[in-house]
């Protein structure tokens, strides 16, 4: 029911499609507060609904993207596992080349005296 308030009486309604106009807007003004209120469902909604609609629909297409989600995940194990064991092989690799002690120097008196034989 209009109100005196909002600028118009029941006796000044005017013609049929300045009433549909007025309505109109009052309609947008009412959508406009009911997105400040609650902002962004209606696009999450939407969202959501498109990604289910973008699904694929065949059970071909689905098992085809099951299979592709089992090779990339299949891959990625293989490149982790690569990663690890070239880490160890480098690890055990340096362990190798790690500086071993040098050995005493041969005294002058083992050496004349055939003492110590390496």
């Amino acid at each position: 029911m209009p109100t005196e308030d909002e600028g118009f009486t029941e006796a000044d309604s005017g013609t049929e499609s300045e009433r549909l106009t007025r309505i109109e807007d009052r309609l947008d003004k009412l959508a406009a507060a009911v997105a400040r209120l609650v902002p962004g469902s209606h696009a999450e909604a939407q969202q959501r609904t498109e990604q289910r609609l973008d699904r694929p629909s065949t059970v071909e297409e689905q098992v085809a993207a099951e299979l592709a989600k089992r090779d990339q995940k299949a891959a990625a194990d293989r490149d982790r596992e690569s990663a690890r064991a070239d880490s160890e092989d480098t690890k055990t690799r340096l362990a190798k080349l790690e500086e071993a002690r040098p050995e005493p120097p041969i005294t002058w008196a083992e050496r004349v005296t055939w003492g110590k034989r390496r």
